[in-house]
């Protein structure tokens, strides 16, 4: 009898792979320092630099200190189990302006290369939308603006997660 490896067990055998050799969990201020290091990273990354916005790695370790303590924007990081290097982080936060119950917004989502074929993106998405729905979020929004050359797998990979294309984000260098 023949093993036929399905799609689905596939993805299944890359989740267990990657929750065997990375943790997940919320960001404490302790990871404030090496988070700021990964979003310089991510900055250099995305092409920002193109649209005259500059890293402050002082203001974004500031700026996610007072997020963690505040509990404003949580942070689920990735942890590589081997070297402890941070390896994958999303955040949200969430939005009530103009609505009875929030809706939570997308604030990043960033896996490192070396770990891009993993499911760590796939895990941060689904513990994202799962800590916004005990949150009392009745929606996620996740708007994608980035110059990274990455950006149709990102979009897959929210597609795949149930997501459906609401917009356009639009900008220029001023």
């Amino acid at each position: 009898m023949l093993n036929i490896v399905t799609p689905s067990r596939l993805r299944h055998n890359l989740i267990e792979d990657t929750l065997g050799t990375v943790e997940f969990s919320l960001a404490a201020v302790a990871d404030a320092t090496p988070l700021a290091g990964l979003f310089a990273v991510f900055f250099d990354e995305a092409g920002y630099k193109d649209r005259a916005i500059v890293f402050s790695r002082d203001k974004a370790e500031a700026w996610l200190q007072r997020v963690i303590v505040n509990a404003s924007c949580p942070h689920i990081i990735a942890r590589d189990r081997e070297t402890g290097m941070l390896v994958g982080v999303t955040s949200y936060s969430l939005d009530d302006s103009f609505c009875v119950d929030p809706v939570a917004v997308l604030h990043t989502l960033y896996v490192v290369p070396g770990h891009r074929r993993s499911a760590i993106g796939r895990v941060l998405v689904g513990l994202a939308t799962e800590m916004a729905k005990g949150d009392g979020a009745v929606a996620f929004h996740a708007p994608l603006a980035s110059g990274m050359g990455e950006m149709k797998t990102l979009v897959n990979l929210f597609r795949r997660a149930g997501f459906d294309e609401i917009g356009t984000i639009m900008g220029r260098k001023l």
